[in-house]
């Protein structure tokens, strides 16, 4: 019997494992201060993913919301660049939401500040 769950068990956990698909890089990085203000970010991922949410929120201005264009979302790529407006200086914080080619819905924050 508990080699017959043993089993069982060895050939689910690669499953559940491979079915996220976990960041590989981000530019800026998270907690990132930086002295300019960047052009874009890029994030890529180990596994295809395709953005259905971005935001990014400035913290220090009423938590004002800023524009972002669209075309990035719904796009399946393991990278992916976001082209950013003029930003001021302040604190930035992003909230994203993206599906891995599995299905999988992934989550996920980062912040980068500009002084």
């Amino acid at each position: 019997m508990f080699k017959k769950f043993l089993f069982i068990i060895l050939i689910i956990l690669p499953l559940s494992t491979s079915a996220h698909s976990p960041i590989a890089n981000l530019i800026p990085s998270d907690g990132a201060v930086l002295t300019d203000a960047p052009k874009e970010i890029q994030i890529e991922f180990v596994n295809p993913a395709m953005f259905t949410k971005f935001e990014i929120i400035n913290t220090e201005n009423n938590n004002e919301k800023v524009d972002l264009p669209k075309e990035f979302l719904m796009v399946l790529s393991n990278k992916h660049t976001i082209k950013l407006p003029e930003l001021g200086s302040g604190k930035y914080k992003t909230d994203w939401r993206a599906m891995a080619s599995d299905g999988h819905v992934i989550k996920g924050k980062f912040t980068f500040e500009i002084y």
